[in-house]
Parts: C-alpha cells; sequence; structure tokens
C-alpha cells in the first residue's frame, strides 16, 4: 500500500499514523510512506517483525527561488557574518547580481546588491535555491556542476549560510 499524504503535527500524531499502519499488516506486505530527510522515525518503530522497516531517499519536488533578495531577507543563519554571492539566472535577470548578506544572531540585517564587493561564491541559481532552502549543506558545494569559484579558506562562512534545514515539498510542479 502506497500512502502519499500522511499529515501529522507532533509525535502523538506519527504515533497514531503507525499504529493504524501496524493494524493494517495483516492486509499489506508493505506500506510505504515519505517523510522529510530530517525526520528520524527509528526511534518510534517498536521492533515489528524484527524491525522490518526500510528508508530509501528519492528526489520528490524542485525548489526555485524567484527573487534572490527577498530571499536572502528570510533566510536563517547561523551566528553572525556577512557574506557576497553572486548568482546567474538565465531566466530572470533581476537575479542576476553579487547580493551581500549582513546577518545577525541568525538573522538578516541588510541585503544589497551591486555594490562593488567582490563575491565569495559564484553559483547557479538552481544550486542557490538548493542550498539556501537546505536541501543540501556546504559540504556538497564541492560536488556542485553549477558552484563555481569559492575557497576553502570561506568554508566556514559558507556553512552559517549554506546548511541542512527541515524542509519537505508534498506539492509536485
Amino acid at each position: 500500500m502506497v500512502c502519499s499524504r500522511f499529515v501529522f503535527r507532533n509525535r502523538e500524531g506519527i504515533q497514531g499514523l503507525l499504529a493504524l499502519a501496524k493494524s493494517l499488516q495483516s492486509d499489506h506486505r508493505s506500506i510505504v510512506f515519505t517523510l522529510p530527510s530530517s525526520f528520524c522515525i527509528g526511534p518510534l518503530i517498536d521492533e515489528w517483525s524484527l524491525g522490518a522497516f526500510r528508508r530509501s531517499d528519492a528526489s520528490l519536488g524542485m525548489a526555485r527561488i524567484v527573487n534572490v533578495e527577498a530571499a536572502l531577507n528570510a533566510a536563517r543563519y547561523r551566528g553572525s557574518g556577512r557574506l557576497s554571492i553572486e548568482i546567474l539566472d538565465g531566466q530572470i535577470a533581476e537575479n542576476n547580481d553579487i547580493f551581500t548578506v549582513c546577518f545577525e544572531e541568525g538573522k538578516a540585517v541588510s541585503v544589497t546588491r551591486g555594490n562593488g564587493e567582490k563575491a565569495v561564491i559564484r553559483m547557479d541559481i538552481s544550486e542557490f535555491s538548493r542550498f539556501l532552502t537546505g536541501a543540501a549543506d556546504a559540504a556538497a558545494l564541492a560536488y556542485s556542476r553549477r558552484v563555481y569559484e569559492y575557497s576553502d579558506e570561506d568554508m566556514g562562512l559558507l556553512r552559517q549560510v549554506f546548511y541542512e534545514k527541515p524542509c519537505f515539498l508534498t506539492e509536485y510542479f
């Protein structure tokens, strides 16, 4: 049985869904449902049939930032710092610029564009969207084909901006 729209708010909710799944065990060989990759379900599952559950990763959607300046203002950061990012966007010309974000205590204080600062990192809009939304962290920058010109010396600063965040897309587009 494949369940595509499980929704729960807290531990009691997910435990109720798991109890429902267990009650259907005589009718179905397996039940498949999707959870955010950041959700750790292992501690919630008793040793049903010797712990018979399997976890796998699947790409379920796409995130695309359409307004870089607004996204940088809304984003959450770690600590305080200042980062200049050059964005390359082949579809929305307004996003093609160097954006400098100053953040304190996890929140943006200011975002400026085209102020003559040299970018610490240069990246395609698709990768910027993926990294800023938290679908990937700074360690994955080394494996990206659409991230250009960044220095290992800046990795500490990049980790303050690009880190994994709970992110779960349930609508396909």
